[in-house]
């Protein structure tokens, strides 16, 4: 058994959002050298030929990992290999190899061979040293292989043939690659988790000798030194995430249940201020502007709609004759964090030139060698509060403005989206827009994949497809999505290339472009989520008007537009988007910005926390309200109907009297009442807690019988009328003063 040992420096979440861990780690490299088996598999080896088929077995191609232990002292973690897919692919005039597990990732290095691994995310304790040795591992070896190299990635709109890049003393050697089995990854904190990344590379290739390694079980535990697992809680969308991630979730002791107040004490900045109360109980929502360019009257009606949907808000603003940093901006959000951890939104109200994204946030050595001296500039970077770690803390939007005017128009269709504008059932209709290149494959399969998954919150999809029918497209136009955008659309979900100003060149088989003109033009019932995964859509640094700010900055067009900035990885984006659907259609998340950190992490799950595919996480944000609600909602029932009125049911007109009355929703939505008291008037209350008490004042002006009643009504349903509470007004009396005296009746 050969151990490693890393330590994990760890704060809880509530401390660390200010310190980073105190783990050296360089991107591209693992925390410790990886662990090798002595012995080539280490006693239990066996030579096949290819006939064997047992592993090289397309149709039984899969992988598995399973946890069978995990508690305070250590994770028991297993890798099993079910079978490889194998492609002969020919290079010029050498024919290699092609290996990979379905739905996996491989090694990287560039020149190197390409060859499966598999990855699994664990949770382990705070403060714990973490030592994983292997404890079981059986392998086969299969000769007469030439494996393929690892190539530069693809990136969307960017072709060019560099020739064959192999690393020609590595392919002359003889000697396994890679050397380790098992790597331990850096520590991360992702809100109430520690987590490390543990990858397995179940295939080994000697280029000297042709034999091909493979690997159908690793066993492996993961052992905690010191440090606690205590009791953590998570909200329950956030257990949702954990679940579909992390590989030793449902052995830990995590109580699912919704935050408590956590009444912390914002200590920020000297120069920032705070609009409203200055020591909220409880932050769920995040809003900072710059007072020199947008007010709060603005924003307010944004805000006013969020805590009354029982999300708390805190609104912070830099004055109007501040120029803040990125660092200054994340140094609000940090505080705030460390004082509330049950912050979920962070909302930036402003463009960049004022309140500005992060100019560069470490590219990528596969990055640099594409686009030497180019940045990465990042709005995501906010979302990772706690640590040095890529792993989000709270979903980010921006509202790109600069003018009250720009922030109303944009607030006006958040409001509108969500209070359900537009032909019933229109937030989960999708169309789906691919780029023609390569079709049906590369961009309309991407497409094809997200239509045909199967989701446990059904989506209404609709296609166009930029390629001719005769290459399976449909042939659509620029005209096709707009009349499909106006016939009431929740979601249009781009792939393909792009620029700055449009999706393109050519992305139908018309030759078209989709440019800045036509994302004016969209207009319709609903204003749909613009998901565009291409390159350059959002890069807010360039001169004039871009594509991203042309479909938000518009009365008719989109409510929100998430973007890259920069050339984004083709196969990362690949998953990207399909991940987006996952997390709406089988995770239940129906944040916008959640559904994009969800499908962030799961990127990062499949590609390793320090691949070039995490570039891609960098340069996307979201323009809009992260917390708006997207995609498939599921049946909302009404709020139960709620008791009869309490109150005295003799009374003197003049004087006013409260009544009382609750009512619990099954779906455990927020609660708002209606008192109808009998006179002609109606009162309504806020919005409160499911089954939470509501009352109200009233006064009847003259004498008589009144029916006092009641209903509830969450954001899409409402109950009946409760049964009335007959109440006999008596004429009221006059003191000489001319006040009304209330006698007891």
């Amino acid at each position: 058994m050969i151990p490693v040992l890393i330590a994990v420096a760890f704060l809880p979440p509530w401390a660390a959002a200010l310190v980073p861990l105190e783990v050296p780690h360089h991107p591209g490299e693992a925390a410790e050298p990886p662990l090798e088996v002595p012995g080539g598999c280490g006693g239990s080896e066996e030579v096949k030929d290819e006939s064997h088929g047992l592993i090289l077995s397309g149709s039984e191609a899969g992988a598995e990992v399973l946890v069978s232990s995990s508690d305070a002292s250590g994770t028991v973690v297993e890798f099993l290999l079910r079978g490889l897919s194998v492609e002969e692919r020919a290079v010029g005039n050498e024919a290699f190899s092609v290996l990979s597990i379905p739905e996996g990732a491989t090694t990287t290095e560039i020149g190197r061979p390409e060859l499966p691994v598999m990855r699994a995310m664990i949770a382990v304790p705070g403060g714990a040293a973490v030592r994983a040795t292997i404890l079981e591992a059986s392998c086969s070896t299969y000769p007469g292989f030439r494996v393929l190299p690892f190539q530069p990635p693809e990136v969307d709109g960017f072709s060019g043939d560099r020739g064959l890049l192999i690393d020609d003393e590595l392919y002359s050697q003889d000697g396994f690659y890679p050397e380790g089995l098992v790597e331990v990854g850096p520590p991360g904190i992702w809100r109430d988790l520690v987590v490390v990344e543990l990858q397995a590379n179940p295939v080994a290739f000697n280029p000297a000798t042709g034999e091909l390694r493979v690997y159908d079980r690793i066993l492996v535990r993961i052992d905690y030194e010191g440090g606690t697992l205590e009791a953590e809680t998570a909200e329950p969308k956030f257990a949702r995430m954990y679940r579909d991630v992390i590989s030793n979730y449902d052995l830990l002791a995590v109580e699912v249940r919704d935050p408590e107040p956590s009444r912390g004490e914002v200590d920020l900045p000297a120069d920032v201020g705070i609009d409203g109360p200055e020591s909220p109980e409880m932050v769920k929502y995040l809003s900072i502007r710059h007072a020199g360019q947008t007010s709060y009257e603005a924003i307010s009606p944004l805000l006013e709609w969020r805590e009354a949907r029982g999300v708390p808000v805190l609104s912070c603003y830099f004055p109007p004759s501040s120029t803040p940093s990125a660092e200054e901006v994340k140094e609000v959000v940090a505080s705030v964090y460390a004082a509330h951890p049950e912050l979920e939104y962070l909302l930036i109200v402003g463009d960049i030139g004022r309140l500005p994204w992060r100019p560069n946030w470490d590219p990528s050595a596969s990055f640099s060698s594409y686009f030497p001296g180019m940045t990465i500039p990042s709005d995501y970077w906010y979302a990772c509060v706690a640590g040095s770690d890529l792993y989000p803390e709270v979903a980010v939007g921006r509202i790109s403005a600069n003018s009250d005017s720009e922030v109303s128009q944009q607030v006006a269709k958040i409001l509108a989206y969500e209070m359900g504008a537009g032909a019933e059932g229109w937030t989960s209709k999708v169309l789906l827009v691919a780029h023609a290149q390569e079709a049906p494959g590369k961009y309309q399969g991407c497409k094809e994949a997200i239509r045909t998954a199967p989701y446990e919150r059904p989506f209404s999809f609709a296609t166009a497809y930029g390629a001719s029918p005769s290459s399976g497209g449909d042939g659509a136009t620029n005209a096709d999505v707009l009349a499909a955008a106006a016939s009431g659309i929740g979601i249009v979900n781009y792939r393909g290339h792009g620029s700055y100003t449009s999706w393109g060149p050519d992305w139908n088989s018309a030759g078209e472009e989709f440019e800045t003109d036509d994302a004016h033009a969209v207009a319709g019932v609903a204003f749909p989520a613009v998901l565009s995964i291409a390159c350059y859509n959002a890069a807010l640094d360039q001169s004039g008007e871009g594509l991203a700010e042309a479909f938000v900055k518009d009365d008719g067009s989109a409510v929100a537009f998430l973007g890259a900035a920069r050339p984004s990885w083709t196969e990362p984006n690949h998953d990207f988007d399909r991940y987006l659907f996952d997390a709406m259609g089988n995770e239940g998340i129906s944040d916008l910005g959640w559904v994009v950190n969800d499908a962030q992490v799961e990127v990062m799950a499949k590609y390793g926390s320090s691949s070039y595919a995490t570039d891609n996480l960098k340069m996307y944000l979201l323009l809009g309200d992260p917390a708006l609600q997207v995609g498939p909602r599921p049946p909302n029932g009404p709020p139960g109907t709620p008791e009869r009125p309490a109150g005295p049911a003799r009374v003197r007109a003049g004087t006013t009297y409260s009544y009382s009355t609750s009512s619990s929703d099954a779906d455990g939505d927020r609660v708002k009442y209606t008192f109808d008291w009998g006179d002609g008037t109606l009162s309504e209350t806020e919005f409160l807690d499911s089954g939470a008490a509501a009352s109200l004042p009233h006064r009847w002006e003259a004498a008589g019988t009144r029916a006092v009643r009641v209903k509830a009504e969450d954001l899409g349903a409402a109950s009946g009328w409760s049964d009335p509470l007959e109440v006999t007004i008596f004429p009221g009396t006059r003191r000489g003063s001319g006040t009304r005296r209330s006698p007891d009746v």
